[in-house]
């Protein structure tokens, strides 16, 4: 089973580096997809590790302490975390441990290395102000922030619950709208404003089958079973392999995919960032996503700026929300859908299940039913999918992934000039030549050389002035008929 990054070890980066090699030419990595294959993770994955280790680790490589975390874990404060929350199993702080050292140690350099254990409220007040700990979707302080301030401040000697500044009510961010998901009417627009043929595959397989990017990421040729109608798709996110059952129309359209591209690894060659910009462009062009700027973003230590939309967001999770609801409006059972998607169905229920009023007046008041069986509302969906690849596909080449087909210019017609020989410049290089070798001084290498080709330019200038021309006298020359 593949290893998470989070689990690599020291051997894992050794072996990484004997796989790949950076290629200073190119300055790009050589070997990423074989060493995507050899350790079971995505090509992104592989890049993450080689951000974390560019050069292979030495052997005994060990984790460098800043000065100040060492003068942090000499407080009071820390000591009271370690006591209550030390794993000797693993001879380390749990995670929920260092989520609190992280606020006790962040606290501690705002108050200029002022212990925890002796703040006074106001302390406390300015750290839950702090703008570190600010949740961007609430404008207010992240609930886990908060939880873990309420800890410190009992370790200080306060009850948390006798302060109503300090409660944590209302903090948590609401759940995912349970109606974001694309309608018939919207999946259509996204489908015929897809330009990519795998991204179009990639969007058919992610709403008929909820799976994760993660998962669509690693699916190659071998995991499908046509005779089975169904794909043997590894889900990392839960550590197991999920059946997802297709009916045959789609798995015609995917062995379409397969041939016409000649595919025989992964189904999708590119990253996820590439594959979240194209949805994001059929989005826009759809009309069901605005763009309206760029926003800034903090990606490791970094602030970066990438582009923000309004309205509904085609991406790879939606396409799972979208597959979720549809089913269950078109009459799969939450139990069949919790096993094609790997997630419980209480999960489901909570969070993507948007069954809405329509299908409640069926069910409760006898209402005429208006969504056909799961099985026709695929074969719908993929007649659009195999006419927008007819209209798509021939536009586009397989060349180390899916690429546009360069148009061909017709080729010019290669002009032959005539050679002409400057005759005045020849003449005065035999009149340097003879000087030079009139000399007596020594001559150099250079010289020697030059004087090699007297004899040939002596005799050719005297043919000319015969009235030869050259391409005559190449020929006498060469048969030596003077």
């Amino acid at each position: 089973m593949p290893k998470r990054l989070e689990e690599w070890t020291l051997e894992d980066y050794q072996l990484l580096h004997k796989i790949v090699k950076f290629d200073p030419k190119s300055k790009r990595w050589k070997g990423i997809i074989e060493a995507s294959e050899k350790f079971g993770v995505t090509r992104p994955t592989i890049r993450k590790a080689l951000e974390i280790y560019p050069t292979p680790p030495p052997p005994k490589a060990k984790l460098v302490k800043p000065r100040y975390e060492e003068r942090f874990e000499e407080t009071e404060i820390y000591q009271k975390i370690k006591k209550r929350y030390w794993d000797v199993t693993t001879n380390r702080l749990t995670s929920h441990g260092d989520e609190i050292k992280a606020i006790a140690l962040t606290c501690w350099l705002f108050k200029n290395h002022k212990d925890p254990v002796t703040f006074a409220l106001e302390d406390f007040k300015e750290c839950w102000d702090l703008p570190d700990f600010i949740d961007p979707k609430t404008k207010k302080i992240a609930f886990a922030k908060a939880s873990a301030l309420r800890i410190l401040m009992s370790m200080a000697g306060y009850d948390p619950k006798q302060y109503p500044e300090f409660t944590t009510k209302g903090l948590k961010r609401k759940p995912a709208k349970k109606t974001w998901y694309l309608e018939r009417d919207e999946t259509l627009k996204v489908i015929y404003a897809i330009n990519e043929p795998d991204t179009l595959t990639l969007f058919g397989m992610g709403i008929l089958s909820g799976a994760r990017w993660s998962a669509l990421a690693l699916v190659k040729v071998g995991d499908i079973a046509y005779e089975l109608q169904a794909l043997m798709i590894y889900e990392p996110k839960v550590e197991e392999i999920v059946e997802k059952y297709f009916p045959k129309v789609f798995m015609d359209f995917l062995r379409r995919y397969i041939t016409d591209f000649s595919i025989t690894g992964k189904l999708f060659q590119w990253t996820y960032s590439y594959y979240l910009a194209r949805l994001h462009e059929a989005g826009v062009r759809s009309g069901l996503m605005k763009f309206v700027g760029y926003k800034e973003v903090k990606k490791g230590k970094q602030i970066i700026k990438v582009k923000d939309y309004e309205g509904k967001i085609i991406s790879t999770h939606l396409m799972k929300h979208t597959f979720v609801t549809q089913a269950g409006l078109h009459g799969v059972s939450l139990d069949s859908i919790a096993e094609m998607t790997g997630t419980d169905a209480e999960t489901l229920r909570k969070f993507y299940l948007g069954v809405g009023k329509k299908k409640m007046k069926v069910e409760i008041l006898g209402a005429k039913m208006e969504y056909e069986p799961w099985w026709e509302f695929v074969e719908f969906l993929t007649e659009h999918f195999n006419k927008r690849y007819d209209q798509i596909k021939d536009a586009f080449t397989k060349v180390n992934g899916l690429k546009l087909k360069a148009e061909v210019k017709p080729k010019k017609e290669k002009i032959t000039k005539k050679r002409v020989i400057n005759w005045l410049a020849i003449e005065n290089m035999v009149k340097k030549l003879r000087s030079m070798k009139e000399r007596k001084e020594e001559l150099t290498e250079g010289q020697k050389r030059a004087l090699r080709v007297l004899p040939y330019w002596e005799q050719a200038l005297a043919l000319h002035k015969e009235g030869l021309t050259y391409p005559e006298i190449k020929r006498r020359l060469a048969k030596k008929e003077i």
